[in-house]
């Protein structure tokens, strides 16, 4: 739906929750820098469009720049993939963010 033409940054190596939301924050700016109530609003179009019922579509602002703070020691991994999702990042792509997510909590298996 955003597709930008450069890849976007991978999670990498990230072996720490902290490491994990750095790589997040680069992927945030190479889609532009959206502000965080732009991608809650894009987040809510992606969820309405697999019909999650209204109370659960649009996270707050809040929330979502929750996301990207340096000093993380968890994350919504569901929030994370539609955040990423809603900042152009390809599907086939995500399934590597939930399994470096995975390694970085050391649950690899509920990562998948």
């Amino acid at each position: 739906m955003w597709a930008l033409s450069v890849a976007a940054p991978g999670p990498g190596t990230a072996a720490t929750v902290e490491e994990f939301t750095a790589r997040l924050r680069a992927v945030r700016e190479w889609a532009g820098n959206p502000a965080y109530s732009r991608i809650a609003c894009r987040i809510d179009h992606l969820r309405r469009a697999r019909a999650v019922p209204p109370g659960e579509r649009r996270p707050a602002k809040v929330t979502v720049y929750d996301c990207f703070r340096p000093d993380r020691r968890r994350l919504d991994i569901e929030l994370v993939t539609d955040i990423l999702r809603a900042l152009g990042v390809p599907e086939a792509d995500v399934s590597t963010w939930r399994r470096a997510y995975g390694r970085c909590t050391g649950r690899t298996g509920a990562a998948g």
